[in-house]
């Protein structure tokens, strides 16, 4: 489900920056621990969170992604739950935290079980982030030949969700295409296009784009096919150079329909994405 791919997401931006929450959502609360997410509940039923951190503040932090709108008395019920048994298992105070891209602001939903025992839900809103200051800031660090920070790739992976004129396709094409030019650690390079792979089947509807916006994806590092070209040119042949390209293009294609085949594309789909024919696609 397409739910549980945001929640990767946002579940693997917490692993790779531990301060997420603090700096990035202005929380003030820095992650530590991951912790099992499986609980029964006071109803004897079984349930699993979306992600249970423990932070350096020593509180629990329950972090769940909705792209829908948060009906308060729903979600409120189904925190307490959750908040009350991670309360009795850890012993640690537990917010509430739901990034939301459909709230128009961020707000907070505090409330008492009893006579001070209060708890906090945190409703984060990605449209408080304005879209096009995240995509200035990244466009000056490409310009200046810097390294992207924490914050310009959260910024990168997110941006489709961000306030502004333009369109959600729009700004996930834009995002794809100034992954292909910005300055990262590969670690993180593949976080932002697999991210944008998890996202790409709900975003973008139009068949056209679609195979424009899988190209950007995938297209190979320009550093990879400067290697290719140099072992070929150190072989003093041509063949050496033929094959080095062919070899990429090869890995590059073998690549998008492995990836496609786990989007449930079909044969017909990914032949005319890809423009090849049934023969070749039998090879991989």
């Amino acid at each position: 489900m397409v739910h549980n791919y945001k929640d990767k997401v946002f579940k693997t931006l917490s692993m790779d920056f531990p301060d997420f929450a603090k700096d990035y959502l202005g929380l003030g609360i820095t992650f530590r621990q991951f912790h099992p997410t499986e609980f029964i509940l006071r109803t004897g039923e079984s349930r699993f969170l979306d992600l249970l951190i423990e932070s350096e503040e020593a509180v629990m932090l329950n972090l769940e992604f909705q792209g829908t709108n948060v009906n308060r008395f729903s979600t409120t019920k189904r925190f307490i739950e959750y908040i009350i048994a991670s309360y009795l298992r850890h012993g640690l105070p537990t917010f509430g935290v739901i990034l939301s891209t459909k709230a128009e602001y961020s707000y907070e939903l505090s409330f008492e079980i009893q006579p001070g025992c209060k708890f906090t839900i945190y409703v984060v809103s990605l449209k408080e982030f304005e879209a096009e200051k995240a995509l200035n800031a990244i466009k000056d660090k490409i310009k200046a030949n810097e390294y992207l920070d924490k914050n310009n790739i959260c910024d990168l992976i997110l941006l489709c969700f961000m306030s502004s004129d333009l369109t959600q396709e729009e700004l996930f094409r834009e995002a794809c295409h100034l992954t292909n030019q910005v300055k990262v650690k590969e670690k993180h390079l593949d976080l932002i296009k697999t991210s944008q792979l998890w996202f790409f089947e709900e975003i973008v509807r139009d068949k056209t784009l679609k195979e424009e916006i899988l190209g950007e994806i995938y297209m190979k590092n320009k550093n990879l096919l400067l290697q290719i070209e140099d072992k070929g040119r150190e072989e003093g042949r041509e063949e050496g150079r033929e094959e080095g390209r062919e070899e990429g293009r090869d890995e590059r294609d073998k690549e998008i329909i492995t990836n496609l085949r786990e989007l449930n594309y079909s044969n017909e789909d990914i032949c005319d994405i890809l423009k090849i024919s049934l023969a070749e696609l039998i090879k991989y």
